[in-house]
């Protein structure tokens, strides 16, 4: 942030998702890295959807915490999972609420949903849903827009990310579920238009040229923030991979379908 303080934030009852809306070039990949790598520090599961299957080659690789969908029909198996899996945290949910709304148990671990370019990724799970002879709306895409809903409860959170946040990109015709997303990440290049449809209670700052340089926008105010690149060529592997391992490294929950997982082999000389 300005002069070099830390721009902090965190998800739970004032923010349940992000919304990550920047074109390309701006740096969304880069800091979707960031954000994951340290939730899986703190002890997350994180579920990429990524049917560009390369946004990040440092979770391609074999990892306890994270489950990677990379084609159209991975993704349609995860987000039909994860509403059965929020079905099961209900189900534990009313076994372990007190009357004063705390619980006596927990649900499950944490999952973060990091959900990549929904522009298009809308778009081919509705395809992929006529194709295998689906009527009616896509229910992955339900299931996505029902965990925007009701996933905090659940400790299901979304990062959100697509070059222009719009209602079509959640797969929806109003603005409800985008709503849920209280914290919005927009790149230093946000257009005008861009910015009145995510942030219009906010006045728009002068547009940033520094590489990486973003606005964090929530609960009406804006804040500047440098994010930082984690190296993907470090001593010991890409530092995302090393963040994401060094920390509380939680198994991921039984029944996710099984994504990319390659096998991590010596290098050859």
């Amino acid at each position: 942030g300005i002069g070099g303080d830390p721009v902090i934030r965190s998800l739970g009852k004032a923010v349940p998702h992000w919304g990550l809306s920047m074109p390309s070039g701006d740096g969304k990949s880069v800091c979707a890295e960031l954000i994951a790598a340290q939730m899986l520090f703190h002890g997350a599961v994180c579920l990429i959807l990524d049917y560009k299957v390369f946004s990040h080659p440092w979770a391609l690789f074999a990892m306890p915490n994270v489950s990677y969908a990379g084609t159209t029909e991975k993704i349609h198996l995860t987000l039909l999972w994860l509403m059965d899996e929020a079905a099961r945290r209900k189900a534990r949910g009313l076994e372990f609420i007190q009357m004063d709304g705390s619980m006596a148990g927990d649900v499950g671990p944490m999952i973060f949903v990091v959900a990549e370019e929904l522009n298009a990724t809308i778009t081919q799970l509705k395809s992929y849903w006529k194709s295998i002879g689906g009527e009616g709306e896509s229910p992955a895409v339900e299931s996505l827009r029902e965990m925007l809903f009701t996933g905090r409860q659940l400790k299901i959170h979304f990062l959100l990310i697509a070059q222009k946040l719009t209602v079509a990109a959640l797969g929806g015709k109003d603005s409800a579920a985008r709503e849920n997303c209280a914290g919005i990440l927009m790149g230093g290049s946000a257009s005008a238009p861009s910015w009145k449809m995510l942030a219009d209670d906010v006045e728009r700052p002068a547009k940033q040229s520094v590489p990486g340089r973003h606005f964090v926008v929530d609960h009406g105010n804006v804040t500047l923030c440098q994010v930082a690149m984690l190296n993907p060529r470090g001593e010991a592997g890409p530092e995302a991979r090393q963040l994401a391992l060094a920390g509380t490294v939680t198994a991921l929950p039984e029944g996710i379908p099984a994504g990319i997982a390659k096998p991590i082999t010596p290098e050859v000389e």
